[in-house]
């Protein structure tokens, strides 16, 4: 989705003066006096980073997924321009004393030059059906003046897009700088590590989609795969595949949810573990009835509890725990315990000094060791 961009230009008018001399023998004119800078960019104090305030957008005649909108706007134009720390941008709770303005041509820049502020970015955001219009301001809260302005019209199915493109506009004009707020972070892989038969500059590996610019895709990426190893299947089934070829989440909202809980809990796993863990939709029986083992068979409307096959590695743990003899020490060097042989010669080059497995065990309760400390092999079978 791209946006239609409309760019409004705003510079200085200079004056033109004209030198009148004596009929009889004119003097030579002289030129207009052209000012040697037109100033359309924020200065700070004394040579600092200019100091900018980015309040919630303004609805205009939305609903309440307008008014939604328009708060991630803003937040999200705030995370970008704070990440790339060209500008110091004022923090969004101390806005609560500044009255919200009216219209983008009422701002009470008097209280936001009390605050601080050297720059003020505001925004309106309507909707109408499916399709949204952005209009983003830059100001200068000391004179009052416009520097920059946009217009956006799309799709609302990605608002964090408009965010990022104003984000990327806001670095070009006011530091000369290429923003990054639309970059996408991508590799080619084998995901799902087909045997190929050709060579690797012949084998057909898709891109993988991972993380978009501020992160919050890469928290999505991050929850799904805990809820997969509590639940079977993650939110989105193809946990390794975030992009286009990937499936689409089955409870979006839930996804979302979980990802802003998660950095609102410090990034915390064990408050995440805890937060599913205590869920009615895991504590509720696995118990399955034919009408929605028909229904779905797979359980991705999460209708009953969870019910799956252990990873091999589990199962090890799980065996040793229940006979009392795992060894669950943690630090210190990994270990090497027993595995069936071949697994690494399987998947390593030939020339690999990681080829052939060579159990090592220093002492003899290593070999009850938690897989967790045992030394692995990308891509070898767990």
């Amino acid at each position: 989705m791209t946006p239609t961009v409309r760019t409004f230009v705003f510079l200085a008018a200079a004056a033109s003066a004209v030198v009148a001399g004596r009929a009889q023998t004119p003097a030579p004119a002289q030129p207009p006096q052209q000012p040697t800078d037109i100033v359309t960019k924020i200065t700070g104090d004394s040579g600092a980073p200019p100091r900018i305030a980015v309040p919630d957008f303004l609805v205009s005649g939305g609903d309440k997924d307008t008014a939604d909108i328009a708060k991630l706007l803003a937040q999200v134009l705030y995370d970008d321009l704070t990440f790339e720390a060209e500008f110091d941008l004022i923090p969004r709770d101390t806005y609560a004393s500044i009255p919200v303005a009216r219209s983008l041509s009422e701002a009470p820049f008097d209280r936001w030059r009390e605050l601080g502020a050297d720059g003020l970015l505001m925004g309106t955001v309507s909707k109408t059906g499916q399709t949204i219009k952005v209009e983003m301001r830059l100001f200068d809260v000391r004179t009052r003046r416009q520097l920059l302005g946009r217009e956006y019209s799309g799709a609302a199915g990605n608002p964090r897009l408009y965010a990022h493109t104003m984000a990327d506009e806001v670095h070009l004009t006011q530091a000369n700088l290429k923003g990054v707020a639309r970059t996408k972070l991508t590799f080619s892989s084998d995901r799902v590590r087909d045997r190929a038969t050709d060579t690797i500059e012949q084998r057909n590996v898709k891109e993988i989609f991972i993380a978009d610019y501020d992160g919050f895709n890469q928290r999505r990426v991050t929850v799904n795969r805990h809820w997969q190893t509590f639940f079977g299947t993650g939110l989105v089934k193809t946990t390794d595949d975030f992009g286009v070829q990937g499936e689409r989440p089955t409870h979006p909202e839930l996804l979302d949810w979980l990802a802003i809980s998660f950095r609102e809990n410090g990034w915390s796993t064990k408050k995440l573990h805890r937060l599913i863990v205590t869920s009615a939709t895991y504590k509720q029986s696995s118990k399955v009835t034919a009408d929605l083992l028909q229904y779905d068979p797979e359980n991705r409307l999460l209708a009953r509890g969870p019910r799956f096959r252990l990873p091999s590695w589990m199962l090890r743990d799980q065996a040793l725990a229940a006979s009392g003899l795992l060894n669950a020490k943690m630090g210190g060097p990994s270990v090497k315990p027993y595995q069936p042989a071949g697994i690494w010669e399987e998947v390593a080059m030939p020339g690999s000094t990681t080829r052939v497995y060579v159990q090592r065990i220093t002492v003899k309760a290593d070999k009850h060791s938690s897989r967790i400390a045992a030394r692995l092999k990308r891509n070898s079978p767990e």
